[in-house]
């Protein structure tokens, strides 16, 4: 589960109406919902902000996602489509999934953006210096990251400590 959520109730009204949310959430047929109807509501909007974090999570943050309102439409149509399924009715909104599902594997192998948002990523440049530590049988190749500029790498191999403070002179 996330830690922000990409649609709400209001905004799934604004594509399903009041009564349509209502008439799939009221169990009871009191015309209000309840805390546990309402608990229902969230299971279907968690689910809608994970998928949508599926496709997405690796060029944008939550927290820039969170205030995306394309990305809280997309949120929206996929809550109703969950919602419409709810006890063994049709689904609805199939061939909107199917495009939004196109869009978002556009989006995940990096050939479309989301609109008005930037990647969170810093792609800039990279230069990581390397030598050669002999003292390895294998992982021989290391990191010299008092000399590398860039940002830090997580799979770079810098956890050895080199004679001089951290800088490899060339001999041993």
């Amino acid at each position: 589960m996330s830690v922000y959520q990409f649609t709400s109730i209001p905004e799934i009204e604004s594509v399903f109406s009041s009564a349509g949310i209502t008439w799939r959430l009221d169990d009871d047929r009191t015309g209000t919902l309840s805390s546990a109807e309402n608990s229902y509501g969230e299971d279907v909007i968690d689910e809608a902000t994970d998928w949508i974090l599926m496709y997405v999570q690796y060029y944008y943050t939550e927290a820039d996602l969170v205030s995306n309102s394309w990305i809280r439409r997309q949120a929206s149509i996929y809550a109703c489509h969950l919602l419409s399924q709810r006890r063994g009715n049709p689904a609805q909104f199939e061939d909107a999934i199917a495009k939004l599902t196109k869009v978002l594997d556009e989006i995940r192998w990096g050939k479309l953006k989301v609109p008005a948002l930037p990647y969170s990523e810093n792609y800039g440049p990279t230069v990581s210096t390397q030598v050669v530590d002999r003292r390895f049988q294998v992982a021989k190749l290391k990191v010299l990251p008092t000399i590398s500029a860039g940002d830090d790498v997580p799979q770079q191999d810098v956890d050895v400590g080199y004679p001089g403070g951290g800088f490899y002179d060339g001999g041993w």
